[in-house]
């Protein structure tokens, strides 16, 4: 009888360890995924973060492009203005040259 008393004590303790176990186990994997659910929308965070500072880049790149086209249009234009004659004979050779070389 004292085996008895003794194995189903033994059972007990072994089904409350178990149990004691899976609840372990069901926080470690609460924590696992909480970790990596973090983790991915700090990622995911970081690359929105890089594509905005790209679109910034491109769009700062292609403001400064735009502006230095405009001060040549506007050179050429004075250009012109200050040496029409001038401006004329040049446009003047340069269709004759293309003129002369898509013939070819």
């Amino acid at each position: 009888m004292a085996q008895a008393d003794t194995s189903k004590r033994s059972d007990a303790s072994i089904d409350d360890q178990l149990a004691q176990l899976r609840d372990d186990l069901k926080i470690l994997t609460n924590s696992v995924t909480q970790l990596a659910s973090d983790r991915a929308a700090e990622t995911g965070e970081e690359i929105r973060g890089r594509v905005r500072e790209g679109a910034d880049r491109v769009r700062d790149g292609a403001e400064r492009a735009r502006a230095q086209g405009q001060q040549a249009a506007e050179r050429t234009v004075a250009t012109v203005e200050e040496n029409p004659v001038t401006s004329m004979l040049v446009a003047f050779g340069v269709g004759l040259a293309v003129g002369m070389w898509s013939r070819r």
